[in-house]
């Protein structure tokens, strides 16, 4: 039986425990959205009468989630989360990315515009075409990442038929997916969010913090961990001001700094910041695995031993349009 959309406790970070997908940029904001503002993440998410998810992002933009690819996710270990929430949440994520990327590659297709027009239209507009252009490019990704063009029109084709999507949609999708142009955009955004596509394999090889917080909170702001930064006065004031805030590691550390931090550090990783001490210039970190440590992958640190260990700081505020 899975687990219920919200847990008894309501949302919490706790609730946040990623799988095998290199979706650590998308699990570390979400779960410090539930530790600053977990009532934006209730309002985000409807459930609807036929048992699929509305989820509605800061933009204005709304994906519709289907329950057999959140309960895929959780069987094959994709996601570990503790409440369907999580999931829900990465499956519109995902589908954003690929709308988007899908969009983008209509435009540059080459075909005449009012050609392109309509079939933008289409895909934004229906739940089945995206989800069956979802499954087909699944399909046709491979596990490193890369796109087999002739196996995404057969899949497409396919999965469209199943769907019941019209026969002269399928025909003219089928003939935009064969340009060059199409090709040239989504090549790109797979290389970038492998994972939003099924690539498990390439973890590590795509995925912004900055994308995934402008994308839940409305807003982001990307800072580079520098010796010469005021990090107290920083992280004081997001604290008090209800920043959201996370933080992604150096890929490699320095032998001395590497044996220190075995216990928890994971390299080119995402974490969630839960709080900050100014009083003792402490940092509370949660690792989104929700272990490596335990409890809970939560690690304490101070200063000097986060700016020895993280690269950049991705910052957004509910609310706001954007991050000066």
């Amino acid at each position: 039986m899975p687990p219920p959309l919200f847990g008894p406790h309501g949302v919490r970070p706790q609730d946040v425990r990623q799988g095998t997908l290199g979706s650590c940029y998308i699990d570390s904001v979400i779960a410090a959205l539930a530790a600053r503002d977990p009532g934006l993440i209730r309002s985000s998410i409807r459930r609807n009468s036929d048992g699929t998810y509305t989820v509605h992002f800061p933009a204005g933009d709304t994906q519709l989630v289907f329950p057999d690819d959140v309960s895929y996710a959780r069987r094959h270990g994709l996601d570990h989360s503790r409440a369907l929430w999580v999931g829900v949440l990465l499956r519109a994520y995902a589908q954003k990315i690929e709308l988007q990327a899908l969009t983008a590659a209509l435009r540059q297709s080459g075909w005449p515009w009012f050609i392109r027009r309509q079939a933008i239209a289409l895909v934004r507009n229906s739940p089945l075409a995206l989800e069956a252009y979802d499954h087909a490019i699944r399909d046709a990704v491979t596990q490193s990442g890369q796109v087999n063009p002739a196996a995404l029109r057969l899949h497409w084709a396919a999965q469209a038929e199943r769907l019941s999507v019209p026969g002269p949609v399928i025909q003219g999708i089928t003939s935009l997916l064969a340009t060059a142009g199409f090709w040239h955009v989504l090549a790109q955004s797979v290389r970038q969010n492998p994972e939003a596509y099924g690539a498990y394999r390439a973890v590590g090889n795509g995925g912004e913090l900055t994308s995934a917080m402008a994308a839940f909170v409305g807003n982001a702001r990307y800072l580079p961990v520098t010796p010469g930064m005021h990090l107290a006065a920083l992280l004081t004031q997001a604290q008090s001001e209800g920043w959201i805030v996370t933080a992604g590691t150096r890929p490699t550390l320095n032998p001395t700094h590497a044996a220190m931090y075995a216990a928890w550090w994971v390299g080119s990783h995402a974490y969630t910041m839960l709080r900050f001490d100014p009083v003792h210039q402490m940092i509370t970190l949660r690792n989104p695995w929700g272990r490596h440590p335990e409890p809970d992958g939560i690690q304490a640190l101070s200063l000097h031993d986060f700016s020895s260990a993280f690269l950049q700081l991705v910052i957004g505020k509910p609310g706001l349009v954007s991050v000066q």
